[in-house]
């Protein structure tokens, strides 16, 4: 369930289950909602040692994310700066089938542009939005962009062909996970995630599309 709209959450005692509690908070302050929210959590004298348990976990999630963040600037300082010639990543492509199912590896535009066209009835993904993450040197990588403009600009070409082989009435799921490394883009921008009209971006007489 999803709870945007409502700025008040209240719990009745909590379990030891920190996942549980993070997600019942996520329910409410999520994208969408446009309110401070506010987490009233009610608890007995006999419950000093769960609260103080989740008190714990949730500071060893905060310190693991900003670790995970720090390991991952790191490792990208060595891509970057480790070797006077960039490195080329060798490009693979292999294709595996099976009863019902298939399994492409390659760069997504060039495999999408394989699929027949109205044939998928669903897509989820998660892409790397504009270098948060960057995975590889490869000049294919979506995620070795400079700017959002950059980045948007090259997704541009596979929203194209998902568009072209998605079914009428199609569906389409991505990932934006919630990281230190996002927290720190929304403290520097103010705010961070997918524009309401996403026009500014993908602008209809550029991609023809239908909406």
């Amino acid at each position: 369930m999803n709870w945007q709209h409502c700025p008040n959450v209240a719990f009745l005692g909590l379990s030891d289950s920190y996942e549980q509690f993070y997600q019942a908070v996520r329910r409410c302050w999520r994208f969408g909602q446009e309110k401070p929210v506010h987490c009233y959590i009610v608890t007995s004298s006999n419950e000093g040692a769960v609260t103080e348990n989740i008190k714990r976990k949730e500071k060893d999630a905060a310190r693991m994310a900003e670790e995970m963040v720090n390991n991952m600037h790191e490792l990208n300082q060595k891509e970057v700066h480790g070797t006077d010639v960039r490195k080329r990543v060798e490009y693979k492509t292999k294709t595996e089938k099976g009863t019902g199912w298939e399994m492409r590896l390659g760069d997504c535009v060039e495999q999408m542009r394989e699929i027949k066209s109205n044939s998928l009835h669903y897509s989820i993904f998660s892409p790397p939005f504009a270098s948060l993450y960057t995975y590889s040197a490869s000049e294919r990588d979506m995620g070795n962009c400079r700017t959002h403009s950059e980045f948007f600009h090259h997704f541009n070409f596979l929203v194209l062909e998902l568009h072209r082989a998605l079914m009428p009435g199609r569906l389409v799921s991505f990932s934006l996970h919630e990281s230190a490394h996002i927290e720190r883009a929304r403290r520097r921008n103010r705010h961070f995630g997918l524009p309401r009209r996403i026009d500014p971006y993908f602008p209809r007489r550029r991609l023809h599309l239908p909406f």
